[in-house]
This record gives structure tokens, sequence and C-alpha cells, in this order.
């Protein structure tokens, strides 16, 4: 007999990571897309520091103690939050992600965030489609990008500095001299490490500083035992995609964002 029940967490501990896991990998045998964008690994590191705030983050759809469905929410910034999830494909079209996904606009509605961003696969097509029936308006797309450590070769010479300027935030800034250029942030987490928020300032692009910054930041995590380099980037951003792909980078994935409304 059925005993669905839906449980809301603020954060996941390492049972729950494991119940979410084993869920994916039953999602994506079933689809043809390599990712969720779950940030699970990201969520368990920090579950400390966010166990405390009040803030329902986790949405768990379980029948008979399995867990079925699950849609997360990451809040990265405080102004935009990012939502995605998945239900076994032996329980779609009953209804369980239109469950999920109403308790998480409700918990939208009540934080300060102005925007929701939910991220779908490009290929995942239960997905798409759902998105398309809650009229969500396409926001943008990103390549999810991995490094080829095979064909990476660090530069001989560099004018910028990479300087540590937030431990917390692993957030480093680029600078010549006092003069800082740009920043970076970085995201470790087992072997698995991120690249963000690679920023050249206005007056000092097109001088090769975005390429020094993001050599020195790969060169960074390298030296920090990282096997897995990755990193995202627009679709339609051109230049980064091209610098990226010249430093060693292939694109892997592709995560389509929509823009949900406050209701």
């Amino acid at each position: 007999m059925e005993n669905p029940q839906i449980i809301l967490r603020q954060t996941i501990d390492v049972q729950l990571y494991q119940k979410i896991k084993e869920l994916e990998t039953i999602c994506l045998q079933n689809e043809e897309v390599d990712s969720y964008k779950l940030e699970l690994d990201y969520k368990l590191k920090n579950s400390m520091s966010h166990e405390n705030n009040q803030k329902i983050n986790e949405f768990l759809y379980f029948i008979n103690n399995n867990l079925i469905g699950y849609l997360g929410i990451c809040d990265f910034d405080n102004e935009v939050l990012e939502a995605t999830g998945m239900v076994h494909p032996n329980f779609r079209n009953q209804g369980i992600f239109t469950q999920l996904y109403t308790l998480v606009q409700d918990e939208f509605n009540k934080r300060p965030a102005k925007e929701l961003l939910f991220i779908c696969p490009k290929d995942s097509n239960t997905g798409i489609q759902f998105i398309e029936k809650k009229q969500a308006a396409y926001h943008h797309a990103e390549y999810d990008m991995y490094l080829n450590s095979h064909s990476f070769i660090p530069m001989n010479n560099y004018h910028l500095e990479l300087k540590e300027i937030d431990t917390q935030k692993h957030l480093f800034n680029g600078r010549i001299g006092d003069t800082v250029v740009g920043q970076v942030r970085i995201e470790v987490v087992g072997e698995l490490g991120g690249i963000y928020g690679l920023e050249i300032y206005p007056s000092f692009r097109r001088q090769g500083y975005g390429r020094e910054l993001l050599m020195q930041t790969i060169e960074k995590l390298l030296t920090l035992g990282i096997k897995n380099v990755f990193l995202q980037v627009d679709t339609i951003n051109e230049n980064a995609l091209s610098l990226y792909q010249s430093c060693g980078f292939i694109e892997k994935n592709v995560m389509n964002y929509y823009s949900i409304s406050k209701k």
C-alpha cells in the first residue's frame, strides 16, 4: 500500500544526499542528459552554516520511505534563487512534481529574492514540457564546461598577481601592483573545483588579462589537488566561450534557465 509523504528540510545531510544521488542516477539513465545541476556537494558542504536560517530549501516526495521526487533551492545570491529537481521515471505524470513546484513557489513568495530561476537540461523533454505548461519566461542558457587537463599548458610569465581577499568565499583579485583589474571566485568540493564570476573590469579588457586570470586560477586549483576543473558560460557569450576553449575547456551540458515570477 502506498504511503506518500512530502518532507520539507532546510538542509541535506549525508543520508539524504545519498538518497537524492540514487534518484538522480535512475533519472539520468532514463534521459539523455548528464546532469540536473542539483548542487548537492555544495549544499552538503555548507549545510552547517544554513541549518538555522529557517528557510526551506529541500522539497522531497517519498512513497513507502523511497524518494520519488525532489526539488531543491539554491540561494547563492539574495536577489536570485535557483531551483531544479526530478521525479522517478515510473512515477511521472502523476502530479508529484507539480506539488513540489507549488511548495517552492510558496517559499519563493515568502523571501525577499526578486527572481527565481528554474534550471532544466536542454535535452530533458519532460522538464521542458513542464516549464512550458507553467509559461515560465526563457532567461538564458549556459554551457557546463570541463577542463581537459591533457591540453592545458600553463603560461610561462604572468603580469597579474592572484591574491585571495576573502578566505570564506574563496574570492581572489587579479592585480598589477596595487591596481585591481578583475576578480574570480573558486569553490572546491572533493576532487571538483569550480570557477565562478571571473571578471575583468571594463577599462582593462582586451589586454590579455582575462586569459591570465583564468590560467592562474586553473593552476591554483591544480596545486590544491583538484582533478576536475569546472565552469559555466552563457551560450551567447562568444568571447568568453572562445577563451575557455583555447585554454582547454570542453562544453558538456547545456542548461536552460527560466524566470519564475512571484504570485
